[in-house]
């Protein structure tokens, strides 16, 4: 974007990402506002004043900064698409990634609808990704501080709306932020951000607790033997181990969960390794590149290490992402983003990790 006089709505959430972003655009001559976004409703018993907090720091940053700040409450869509599927997924035995609905439907989807009344063209956000444009379209890729791309979580963005946005901090590296934070004064919190935000204190049985019952069920082995009983389907997850309360000679961990029977399976951490995973909700963002492009690599979680990608092949309405080498513990609900070097190529929703029939 080389425009200077356009307006560009910066999302601001009192942290030090956002607001340097806000920063960075300002020096180079763009005329900028702020928007924090309110996400709270007075109905919903969650957040203990967190939502509002960010709000008002944010407020304080912009101040400092001279540019106006704005709020959009943005709660009932909130609720809607991200609170409300994060319980109904956790009931169904699965794990999800409220971040990533979030930005597609609510931080990023419905903010880029609110900025015409600002009279603004642009959203910028603190992300750690790149907008790359050509004559093939609009790409999205990762970001230049590989510890701190978040480029995973932006996979289900459309290009018409990558074609509006602008990631500041995108070729930057974290350290770089932070410097430059503390350089001008900024009062920003240091502290990350929550992985789940309307958690903060990160108590999730809690949290799952005010919204849905947990009914106590059966532990089984590979084999259908009885191990013990569980506390109900949402305190669990592929891959734990912790909480589980079995005697056992063996070190064992969730590989499965039966909503409809109500029992988890458990097995050794071996045979939790899998290099074929379904995915449902498939996205391909590169038409010009095909589905067996030698050299992708797909991550099955956030801070999972990259594993190289064999093949894909569609499967009624999933797709099958076959492995060079296998996956610790692909968990259902959890997003497995495809990469081709930087560029993300797309990504699905993991149904099931083994063989699939």
């Amino acid at each position: 974007m080389n425009d200077t006089s356009e307006l560009i709505m910066v999302a601001m959430s009192g942290g030090v990402d956002s607001s340097v972003a806000a920063m960075l655009l300002l020096e180079q001559g763009y005329d900028v506002a702020g928007v924090s976004l309110q996400l709270k409703s007075n109905n919903e018993p969650y957040g203990n004043g967190y939502n509002l907090k960010l709000i008002n720091r944010a407020r304080e940053v912009a101040a400092a900064l001279g540019i106006p700040h704005y709020v959009v409450d943005l709660s009932d869509i909130f609720s809607q698409r991200v609170i409300a599927d994060f319980c109904q997924q956790y009931s169904q035995g699965r794990t999800p990634n409220p971040c990533i609905r979030c930005n597609y439907y609510v931080k990023i989807g419905a903010l880029l609808e609110k900025i015409p009344d600002f009279n603004a063209g642009y959203l910028a956000t603190g992300h750690y990704a790149r907008v790359l444009s050509d004559e093939n379209g609009t790409h999205l890729l990762k970001g230049a501080d590989e510890k701190k791309d978040q480029s995973y979580f932006l996979y289900t963005l459309p290009p018409e709306s990558l074609s509006r946005l602008i990631f500041p901090l995108g070729k930057r590296y974290k350290k770089d932020i932070i410097r430059l934070a503390d350089k001008m004064k900024l009062p920003v919190s240091q502290k990350e951000s929550q992985d789940v935000c309307f958690i903060p204190d990160g108590d999730y049985k809690s949290f799952l607790a005010t919204r849905m019952g947990f009914t106590p069920g059966k532990i089984l082995d590979k084999t259908g033997k009885i191990l013990g009983e569980h506390q109900g389907l949402p305190l669990y997850t592929i891959g734990q181990r912790q909480g589980l309360g079995l005697a056992s000679n063996e070190k064992l961990f969730v590989s499965d969960m039966n909503p409809e029977a109500n029992t988890i399976m458990v097995a050794s951490h071996d045979q939790l390794y899998t290099s074929r995973i379904l995915l449902s909700n498939f996205i391909w963002r590169e038409s010009r590149i095909p589905l067996d492009t030698p050299g992708m690599i797909v991550k099955v979680r956030y801070k999972a290490a990259p594993a190289e990608v064999k093949k894909i092949s569609q499967t009624g309405d999933f797709y099958l992402l076959e492995l060079a080498s296998p996956v610790w513990a692909a968990t259902p609900g959890q997003a497995a983003v495809i990469y081709l070097g930087d560029m993300v190529l797309g990504g699905g929703i993991i149904e099931h990790g083994g063989d699939v029939a």
